[in-house]
């Protein structure tokens, strides 16, 4: 992951430290940027690099880091501290393909639910997803979009367990997208809470050619998992092959999300070998851990951070 630099600053004696995750002592940079990586609610830290003094916050020493959450309002701190921001997906948004001919037959995730500051009227979406590409197997389904969601908010969304959520985070497996498929489909609805850990995996069973979404509570292991299960044929058709895996998040609206956001512990597998497999992923800023096994037909990548308020909403600048 490629952090965003910001030299010769560290956060404003005088500003708010409300948002303080942690402070941390004894570290090297890279170590403090690996910390930071799996914290989603670290948005930047700065790095100190020889000792200071502020008035209201005290002392500071040589590698030394302090994290936060939402945004900096910096001060100088020449040749003492420098700023690191959180990199993240331009437009909330990133995908990883496959070849026509070569498909995904599943996707395996986890994502932490976040805290929402301020709720404001709209709904989050954050999830990975399977579409297909423009192969053969595209009609007659056409585009749509195989995705377990985690929402934040109610609309008018499938429900069938009738499950009231009006200010929470819940989750369900979910295709939105073909006409013959009903446009916007899903399963059973499971309600969950800000840091709760999830687990989403999408899979395809090629013996009934069904896909199945399957999210689970890692942190509430009592609560039952809930799935959906679709195929993805129609009228005998040859069954749609899915080239393409994203990840999102959606409406993050002003104020909402103070902390970043990151799909990670990822497993893709295709259904045949890809020499190319994650190329075209590997080398995003916000991307880390990525790697290819099993003759090439599974790719693994172990976080893609999709928002960071820093940097994805509108209006916001960096220094």
């Amino acid at each position: 992951m490629q952090w965003l630099k910001v030299p010769d600053v560290a956060m404003y004696d005088k500003a708010d430290w409300a948002l303080m995750v942690c402070k941390k002592s004894g570290m090297s940079l890279e170590s403090a940027q690996a910390f930071a990586e799996t914290q989603d609610q670290i948005t930047f830290f700065f790095f100190v690099t020889s000792p200071f003094y502020l008035e209201t916050h005290g002392q500071f020493n040589a590698n030394e880091a302090v994290f936060f959450s939402g945004e900096p309002w910096w001060g100088g701190a020449a040749n003492f501290a420098d700023g690191y921001i959180k990199p993240s997906a331009k437009n909330r948004y990133t995908e990883t393909d496959t070849p026509i001919g070569t498909g995904w037959i599943s996707s395996e995730s986890k994502i932490r639910v976040p805290q929402v500051k301020c709720p404001a009227p709209g709904v989050i979406f954050a999830w990975p997803g399977l579409q297909p590409g423009a192969g053969p197997t595209y009609q007659p389904i056409g585009n749509g979009v195989l995705q377990p969601v985690l929402t934040f908010g109610q609309g008018p969304y499938p429900n069938p367990n009738h499950v009231s959520a009006p200010a929470s985070w819940w989750i369900s497996g979910q295709y939105v997208g073909s006409k013959l498929l009903g446009s916007w489909v899903g399963g059973d609805v499971m309600v969950v809470d800000a840091g709760d850990e999830l687990h989403n995996l999408i899979q395809y069973d090629s013996g009934t050619q069904i896909w199945t979404q399957t999210s689970t509570n890692l942190s509430k292991p009592e609560t039952p998992s809930v799935s959906f299960a679709l195929p993805l044929v129609h009228d005998g058709s040859t069954p749609q092959e899915q080239n393409r895996a994203n990840f999102c998040l959606e409406n993050p609206r002003n104020g909402s999300l103070t902390q970043s956001v990151s799909i990670y512990d990822i497993v893709l597998t295709t259904d045949k070998p890809y020499p190319a497999l994650g190329d075209d992923i590997k080398d995003e800023p916000f991307v880390s851990g990525v790697s290819v096994s099993k003759g090439n037909t599974e790719l693994s990548i172990d976080r893609i951070v999709v928002y960071n308020p820093l940097i994805n909403r509108s209006g916001r600048t960096l220094v």
